[in-house]
């Protein structure tokens, strides 16, 4: 996914901020905004890191503490732990949605696309088989060492399994994916961070994992098909055919996770102890040119507005990022965006 290209088709204007809403975005009285306590997706790491260099330095009285994790790893640390945050970043929507809202949030925004891919080094098994399209059958093999994120864990996780589902079907290769997923739990990992560290040391031939940590960590990249790579959103009814079972709400509960495009959400916590500060900080995230660079950068595309959990409860200052939601949750008329991408025919 090339950087022009996002810029041209996903990048967002910078809107006014209204006056009035849920939670005031203005700065408090005094300027000050204090500690703004930031859990996080691990693979949005980098890029946040660098944008909260950039926000510090426009709001000096801000200290933003960034906590990454596997995005279902920091939801527990709510709903489990009763650890408090400002404001929740996933890398699925999905996450928020369905294991903070009612009780811990109250709306949810999807704002950043990602892409799946098959990651590789230099001293990768059968690197000629893998890069000529049989990355499936390469994947399956006994001597080739394959890591993915834990799916109880990590959106990552998931992801994984239903691109290798997705994969087997388009490729017509039955049996790949029971193979890879029963001959490497050793590989198995909380989170991205944890996999690039097993890639740079040379631990396993290859990763499953996104695009945008793929390119950031200077992996050789195996770009995968619209069909297979979660990137889509004409493509959402095929990805919802495909599923796997992770860890529920409850203790013991197991929920059936169905594929779809990846979209990363974020909201601003119920019990958020900084209620302004968080304002000012998804603001600068969501319309700044800082941020929106820094995404890009990242391989992170911006998002237009689409559909958001529970619109009515937004913050009216954010109201302009989202839209009510419709049926599937992913409206027609944002059909197109990710086709153009790949050259492809809107539907």
């Amino acid at each position: 996914m090339s950087r022009s290209r996002i810029l041209t088709l996903f990048g967002v204007c910078v809107l006014a901020a209204a006056s009035c809403g849920t939670h005031d975005a203005a700065p408090p009285a005094d300027g000050i905004l204090g500690d703004i306590v930031v859990f996080h997706a691990a693979s949005l790491g980098a890029p946040l890191r660098e944008i909260v260099r950039a926000f510090e330095a426009e709001y000096p009285g801000a200290r933003v503490q960034l906590e990454g994790s596997g995005s279902r790893t920091a939801a527990r640390k709510i709903t489990e732990l009763d650890r408090r945050c400002d404001v929740f970043i996933s890398a699925d929507f999905v996450v928020i949605d369905d294991l903070l809202i009612s009780e811990h949030a109250d709306w949810s925004l999807r704002f950043l696309g990602n892409e799946m891919c098959i990651a590789h080094h230099g001293d990768s098994a059968h690197i000629p088989e893998a890069a000529s399209g049989d990355w499936l059958g390469v994947l399956a093999r006994d001597d080739v060492r394959v890591a993915r994120c834990d799916p109880d864990s990590a959106p990552c996780g998931y992801r994984a399994i239903h691109t290798l589902k997705l994969a087997e079907r388009h490729y017509k290769k039955p049996g790949s994916v029971e193979k890879i997923l029963t001959k490497d739990d050793r590989y198995l990992r909380p989170n991205e961070s944890d996999l690039s560290g097993l890639m740079e040391m040379g631990a396993v031939d290859y990763a499953i994992m996104y695009r945008s940590t793929a390119e950031r960590h200077g992996f050789r990249v195996i770009e995968l098909p619209p069909e297979v790579n979660l990137s889509e959103l004409a493509f959402a009814d095929r990805y919802r055919d495909v599923s796997t079972a992770i860890s529920g709400a409850a203790p013991g509960e197991t929920v059936n996770q169905m594929g779809s495009p990846i979209l990363y959400g974020l909201t601003i916590p119920a019990a958020t102890p900084n209620p302004k500060a968080a304002m000012v900080f998804v603001e600068f995230l969501l319309r700044s040119e800082a941020a929106r660079s820094m995404f890009e950068k990242a391989f992170l595309p911006l998002l237009p507005p689409l559909p958001a959990k529970g619109y009515e409860n937004i913050p009216l200052d954010l109201q302009q990022q989202g839209l009510p939601e419709q049926e599937h949750g992913l409206p027609k008329q944002q059909h197109g965006l990710f086709e153009q991408e790949h050259g492809l025919p809107e539907s």
